[in-house]
């Protein structure tokens, strides 16, 4: 497509040319003839015999190059001829317009190549010197007289002779890198285009007047306008797929692009629903699984003692064994409570607190003293009851897991532009990385006696919020939780 409008573009110029001929002899010749014919007897038809010719001569290239036939080299060959017919009637040797061989020459590097320039610049010095040898021996009739001494003649030849030589190497020079550049800007400008054609994305670069520079698909009208008026979007659903969008707006030279970069994630959004529903299943098997073990053990104990009460007569030990399925019975109601508690979890109510006094007010209460806090923003917006049962719970089990020496418990804020952390660190044993996958489930534990709803109650309060609970553990360096805030 490139190719293609360079192509054009190249034809326009050749037109230009064509249309540029027959004004430039004009105007020319029509200076020549107001300056001269006050001062010698000069007829108007030769200037307008060739004014004509150059009329016609553009006319036959014009409907030669509409038929895909330039005939360049004809084309320049024909632009000798008429510069030197103005020159004869306009002084010969001596006339003005001697300096349109120079754009002639300037002409032919931007249109022939090398070898064909460097031919016609040979050809063009020829026929100059011709004209000039021609001129002033008087074997070319000429329309007024003009005496040159031919040591001028040689001056003048060897003169222009030179010039030309020079011109047309500079010219060559100067129009070879032009298109050297531009060659290099289009291959660069192809491949560009072949690789974001074949990227498997979506771009599509406008200009500051919103027109499309590219495009590598056909997409709908309105589109960009949505994006325009949601210029934060980071998501947008264009023909039943996902796009994730990437926007960009900068400045180029005196212009203002716009790149709108679009990826298909309709794969990965339906991997992602799949992961989920395999990790829900797993949630699911693990719960029940912990949940039919919670319960069967204290079950276990009140069948066991039920079975035992009828066939011991003993007092005491009765009242023994009333108290175990008693203590059984409250444990199943806790654990129950704190299930019923996990599951009902689902509506927030946000409020915004002071987060330095709220942490140490929780710290307090565990009688914990090792505080530090860094960068700490002076309010977050959180459901207090909530998040003070998840705090506490961490907190619980770093102090439970140095055996209740809080001295070895710290508590950390810190905070940088996009994110606050609040962080429980113990010096206890440490968790090993296959156990740090499951404590999150509920019913896990690592503790004798433990229930293992702690964190999973922590975790599920963290992701109502819109927050990040992670767990850092090695065996036998301790355990940090942190609460990501975002």
């Amino acid at each position: 497509m490139k190719l293609r409008e360079e192509y054009k573009k190249e034809i326009k110029i050749f037109n230009l040319t064509l249309l540029l001929r027959p004004i430039i002899v004009f105007f020319c010749l029509s200076i020549g003839y107001y300056f001269l014919k006050d001062l010698l007897p000069v007829s108007p038809f030769p200037f307008i015999w060739i004014f004509l010719s150059s009329l016609f001569i553009s006319i036959l290239f014009y409907i030669s190059a509409k038929k895909g036939k330039k005939f360049l080299l004809t084309h320049l060959f024909a632009d000798i001829a008429l510069i030197i017919g103005i020159m004869h009637f306009t002084g010969g040797p001596e006339s003005a317009f001697s300096i349109l061989f120079f754009l002639v020459i300037i002409m032919a590097s931007l249109f022939l190549e090398r070898d064909k320039f460097f031919l016609f610049s040979v050809n063009l010095i020829i026929a100059y010197n011709i004209f000039l040898f021609l001129w002033t021996t008087n074997i070319l009739k000429t329309p007024f007289e003009l005496e040159i001494a031919k040591s001028e003649m040689f001056l003048r030849g060897y003169i222009f002779t030179l010039s030309f030589i020079i011109a047309s190497f500079l010219s060559y020079i100067l129009s070879e890198r032009a298109r050297r550049g531009e060659k290099r800007a289009l291959r660069a400008d192809f491949l560009a285009k072949e690789i974001l054609k074949n990227l498997g994305e979506i771009v599509v670069v406008r200009n500051k007047n919103k027109e499309v520079l590219f495009s590598n698909s056909n997409l709908p009208e309105n589109f960009l306008k949505l994006i325009e008026k949601n210029p934060k979007i980071k998501e947008i659903v264009l023909n039943s797929s996902i796009f994730s969008l990437n926007y960009k707006k900068f400045p180029l030279f005196d212009d203002e692009i716009e790149i709108f970069v679009l990826r298909d994630i309709t794969k990965e959004r339906e991997m992602e629903e799949i992961i989920k529903q395999k990790e829900k299943e797993k949630f699911l098997t693990e719960l029940s699984q912990g949940l039919a073990h919670e319960i069967r053990n204290p079950l276990g104990a009140i069948q066991g003692a039920f079975s035992t009460l009828s066939k011991v007569k003993d007092k005491e030990k009765k009242e023994k064994l009333l108290n175990l399925i008693k203590k059984e019975i409250e444990r199943l109601n806790s654990m129950v409570n704190v299930f019923s508690q996990y599951a009902k979890i689902k509506k927030i109510n946000k409020e915004k607190i002071p987060l330095k006094i709220f942490v140490s007010n929780i710290a307090n209460e565990f009688k914990v003293q090792n505080l530090h806090f860094e960068n700490t923003p002076e309010f977050i917006e959180c459901d207090p009851y909530l998040m003070k049962i998840a705090i506490s719970n961490l907190l619980r089990n770093a102090i439970e897991a140095v055996d209740g020496d809080i001295t070895k418990v710290r508590i950390e804020i810190k905070s940088n532009n996009s994110q606050t952390e609040i962080s429980i660190k113990d010096e206890g044993p440490g968790i090993n990385e296959e156990e740090i996958e499951k404590i999150k489930y509920p019913f896990y534990t690592t503790k004798t006696g433990g229930m293992g709803m702690g964190l999973p109650l922590a975790d599920r309060i963290a992701e109502l919020h819109g927050f990040k609970l992670k767990i850092e553990s090695k065996k036998g360096k301790g355990t940090e939780a942190k609460i990501v805030i975002k």
